[in-house]
């Protein structure tokens, strides 16, 4: 290992575990609402590719590598134009869904961050 994570790598990792979380909860909270059918654990197993992909990120952040550097900015990207098409579709929801992958957007595109994961 080169050293610990600058502070917003840290804040990136634990935005990403966040997130993880949030997916996890809700999957949970759709089997309890809708109980257990095909067409539930579809809709579920689509609904926490996200939050899985989330939580290698976290998991692989202070290994660092410039492909992980990308993986995060597409997948906060991806969840960015989630959030805009549910605006479009008059979901107020839309707009809290852009603020976690925007907030983690930031933090990775700091100096830091890009340099330890560059690096």
């Amino acid at each position: 290992m080169r050293g610990g994570l600058p502070g917003s790598l840290k804040i990136v990792r634990g935005l990403l575990f966040t997130y993880t979380a949030i997916t996890a909860l809700t999957v949970l909270g759709g089997l309890l609402a809708f109980g257990v059918s095909p067409e539930v654990l579809g809709a579920l197993a689509y609904l926490a590719i996200p939050g899985t992909i989330a939580l290698v990120c976290a998991l692989r952040t202070p290994r660092g590598g410039r492909g992980l550097l990308w993986g995060i900015v597409v997948l906060q990207v991806v969840l960015i134009l989630l959030g805009i098409g549910r605006l479009g579709n008059g979901e107020p929801q839309g707009l809290t869904n852009l603020v976690l992958p925007a907030l983690v957007l930031f933090f990775v595109l700091l100096r830091p961050s890009r340099d330890r994961l560059s690096g």
